[in-house]
């Protein structure tokens, strides 16, 4: 049988209501590289609408989960992550109909519940949901107790400095790029590819900060709270394909005939 080829497809919400804002986010891939290049990629979408006479919003989430995985991995990452957007999206909604102080608290709640959820689930939760959570804890009572939520901005810039100062020590001071010990075991690259590869998300992390105070320091506090709910994982999409582009080009040989054979 011949190829399809490309193909675009999407996620069809029908809904009478009027949509204010939607999103759609990509999921996890259960699938090693460049198999995985050839599978649908799983998404969902995060549909706000607003309720007639009311100071309320209504929010659809649609979400298309792997089906023919083996062990359903796909499908419990898929699920993992969506578990870890729920904050995010109650966090968005609680600060646009009551505030700083309520959202704050919300997402703290959340972030607490998810970690219960995560661990009763699947039995473990990993270092970055970790520091993650304990950041969130931490910097969301402060902004909740201060009302002030600069210490939210704050953690966004923290957590993004760490990324990137275990990224950049990790290969001057070990001389070990990061990012080869997470995905080494799936795809074999040069050296000097892996070495710059982990610049780059060093590098983009830092990135992550700078966009973050400019917006933080001289945009308003809708635009940040946007930019936090959305910005990010939209910079962390557009990171990941442009990381994935440049990977295929240092490909064995072999691995890039297999995968136009499949």
């Amino acid at each position: 049988m011949p190829p399809l080829g490309k193909v675009k497809s999407g996620i069809y919400t029908a809904t009478s209501f009027n949509v204010e804002n939607a999103r759609r986010f990509q999921m996890a891939i259960p699938f090693t590289f460049p198999e995985r290049l050839a599978n649908l990629k799983r998404g969902f979408s995060v549909i706000y609408t607003k309720v007639e006479n009311s100071d309320k919003h209504l929010v659809l989430i649609n979400a298309h989960l792997d089906a023919y995985d083996k062990g359903n991995s796909g499908k419990k990452a898929q699920m993992k992550q969506l578990l870890e957007f729920i904050p995010l999206v109650l966090f968005f909604i609680t600060y646009k109909m009551f505030g700083v102080r309520d959202a704050a608290i919300v997402l703290v709640i959340a972030t607490i519940v998810q970690m219960i959820v995560l661990k009763l689930k699947y039995g473990v939760i990993e270092k970055q949901q970790k520091i993650m959570a304990i950041a969130v804890v931490f910097f969301g009572l402060l902004t909740a107790y201060f009302n002030e939520i600069k210490y939210l901005q704050w953690k966004v810039t923290i957590i993004n400095a760490l990324f990137a100062i275990v990224l950049l020590v990790a290969q001057f001071q070990f001389n070990t790029p990061l990012v080869k010990k997470l995905l080494g075991k799936e795809i074999q690259l040069p050296d000097n590819v892996w070495n710059k590869l982990n610049l780059g998300w060093a590098g983009f992390f830092i990135l992550c900060i700078l966009v973050n105070i400019y917006i933080s320091q001289n945009m308003s506090e809708d635009a940040w709270v946007d930019f936090k709910s959305f910005g990010l994982l939209g910079m962390t999409f557009v990171a990941t394909i442009i990381s994935g582009a440049y990977i295929y080009r240092y490909l064995p040989k072999d691995d890039q005939k297999n995968d136009g054979d499949k």
